[in-house]
Parts: C-alpha cells; sequence; structure tokens
C-alpha cells in the first residue's frame, strides 16, 4: 500500500492521511521547528488502486466525458488535473477558499501544499445530527461572496465532502474542472467534466444547482440523484408535462444523469409536518416547484444572494431547524 506517513517533504513531517479520492491521496504535515500544520494533496500515479481501510467518499469525483451517443468515464493524467486545480487556486487568495501554498511537479512526484484546515466537513456535521440553518446560511453567504469575485468563474465540485467549516468560517475545498483534459493513455478529451455528477448532471459548472441539491440532502438525508432504488409507485410525486421532456431530451442523447429526478417526493410526503416555506425553498434548489398536476420545472434561484436571502428570511419567521423536531 502505498503511504506518505513517515516521510519528510522538505521542513514537513508527514503524520497522518487525511483522506483519498480517485486521483490524488491527502496527508498532513507538521513542520518541524514551528509546528504549524499544512495539507499536501499527491496526485496518484497511473494505475494505482484505493488504499486498504481508507474511508472512500460516498460519492467521489469523477473525470466524464461527452462523446458521440452519451457519456463515459474517463481516467485523466492525474499530475496535470492536479496542475489544474492548483492553477485555479493560486489565483486567488480569498476568505471562503481554500489557499495554497506551493505546487511541485516532478516526473516521479506531483503534489500541492494547502493550508490545514482542523474544521469538520459538511458531511461530518451531517452524520452527527441536523445542520442548522445558519449554517448553511454561512455557506451560500461564502459562495455569493466567491462568484461576485472576478476570474472566479466556477468552483465546479461542491458537494458535503468540499465544504469545511474553520474558525473563521465556511471554506470550500477541491474545486472540478470543465474543458480540454488529458488522459493517462495521452489522448485528450475536449468536452470534460472533472466533478460529482450527482450534483452536476448537466454536466456544466453549475454551482447554484449543485447547492440546491445538496441543501436537500442536508435536510431530506439523502442524495435526489443517487437514489438505487424508486420510490414506491404509491409514493411517487407525479410529474408534469415540461419536466418528463427535459430528463426525454438528455436521455435521447445518452445521458441519464438527470432521469432520478422523476422519482423524487414532495418532501412533505415524508414529512408531513414540514413548515411549506422550507419544503418550497427545497424544491426551487432543485428548479422545481409543485402545481396541482405534480412536480414542474421551476426558474429556481439564479445566484447564491437569492439563496441565502430565501434562507435568511426562514430565520427572520424564527425557525432555526429546517425540520422541526
Amino acid at each position: 500500500m502505498v503511504t506518505w506517513v513517515g516521510s519528510q517533504v522538505g521542513d514537513y513531517l508527514i503524520d497522518m492521511q487525511l483522506g483519498e479520492g480517485n486521483f490524488s491521496w491527502v496527508y498532513r504535515g507538521i513542520h518541524e521547528d514551528s509546528g504549524h500544520y499544512s495539507a499536501f494533496k499527491v496526485a496518484k500515479p497511473t494505475g494505482t488502486a484505493f488504499s486498504e481501510g481508507q474511508a472512500i467518499a460516498a460519492m467521489p469525483t469523477k473525470a466524464v466525458a461527452t462523446i458521440t451517443g452519451g457519456i463515459m468515464e474517463v481516467t485523466p493524467r492525474a499530475s496535470m488535473l492536479l496542475q489544474k486545480q492548483h492553477e485555479q487556486l493560486a489565483q486567488h487568495n480569498l476568505p471562503g477558499l481554500i489557499q495554497v501554498k506551493h505546487f511541485v511537479d516532478k516526473p516521479e512526484l506531483t503534489y500541492l501544499e494547502m493550508e490545514y484546515i482542523s474544521g469538520p466537513t459538511l458531511r461530518e456535521l451531517m452524520e452527527k445530527g441536523p445542520v442548522s440553518i445558519d449554517k448553511m446560511i454561512e455557506v451560500a453567504r461564502c459562495l455569493d461572496k466567491l462568484s461576485k469575485t472576478r476570474k472566479f468563474a466556477y468552483h465546479g465540485d461542491l458537494k458535503p465532502e468540499n465544504i469545511m467549516f474553520s474558525q473563521s468560517g465556511a471554506v470550500v475545498i477541491d474545486p472540478g474542472f470543465f474543458g480540454k483534459l488529458e488522459l493517462e493513455n495521452g489522448s485528450t478529451m475536449s468536452q470534460c467534466a472533472v466533478t460529482t455528477p450527482a450534483y452536476y448532471p448537466m454536466l456544466e459548472p453549475d454551482d447554484v444547482l449543485a447547492f440546491g441539491l445538496l441543501l436537500w440532502e442536508v435536510v431530506m438525508g439523502e442524495q435526489p440523484l443517487n437514489k438505487n432504488t424508486s420510490s414506491d409507485a404509491s409514493e411517487l410525486t407525479r410529474v408534469g408535462p415540461q419536466l418528463l421532456e427535459l430528463v426525454q431530451l438528455q436521455e435521447a442523447v445518452g445521458r441519464y444523469l438527470l432521469s432520478p429526478i422523476l422519482d423524487i417526493q414532495r418532501p412533505s410526503i415524508r414529512y408531513p409536518n414540514i413548515d411549506r416555506n422550507v419544503e418550497n425553498l427545497l424544491l426551487k434548489g432543485l428548479r422545481l416547484h409543485h402545481l396541482g398536476q405534480g412536480i414542474e420545472v421551476d426558474p429556481g434561484f439564479r445566484s447564491f444572494a437569492a439563496i441565502s436571502g430565501a434562507l435568511a428570511t426562514l430565520r427572520l419567521k424564527g425557525k432555526e431547524q429546517f425540520l422541526d423536531q
């Protein structure tokens, strides 16, 4: 098993592994003089398997290419992918976005040194219990500030694992990538997305929709586009013609990432006492709304400012949690 633990990297001793994805490992290093920590993201060599015993994200980041007749999962050159992530992060020094320190690219080793954040991820908070409305306002306002920054085009891989909480507030890590990609086999694909498809089902850098999908997951406890089984037929919410047409158009070109949305339930079916304002907000986050004939397409939120405003309105009405206990 490949591991950096116990290795010396410059003035840092690598003391623990923090995580692992399809294309990299992440370690923590402690400075031998100051005692300060840094995080080291290391590109995986070609053909490297996941480490035995290491916790893997429920929905790891993938590289997906658009081809004639559909999409296909591809394997990018991990060192090049890490370089692109460095380029995206290095041009910004912004609160709410993880900071990079050094990038090293050698034939035998490529790694990115970043600030170490000791706080929990949103996923870890979700596993401990209900996430408060205030926490999600904090995330939405962080993303609103980033989205208004010149040159910050997108994050591209928003999900609970990539949102952390430091002492100074919410921080987003590990941005995705959309564009031309060099693969491990030396070929190049022009239309690629390095992201988590369940949050970016259109394979476009649509962070606002991704936030709506993760907000649904925070409240409802399930990711609406990552369902393994269909709902019971008696509980299915009817879908309107526009939503059905949208899904069918995607399926006609070989894309089935959005198809599970047809199985979606209104939140009030699962939680009959849910505040209708919360239900409407959750549906709007998915660009949906409920009419007499069922679930239908909606313009949804167009910005993080609109999302944070809607969340703040819930707080002004005295709500602290999305679901009443």
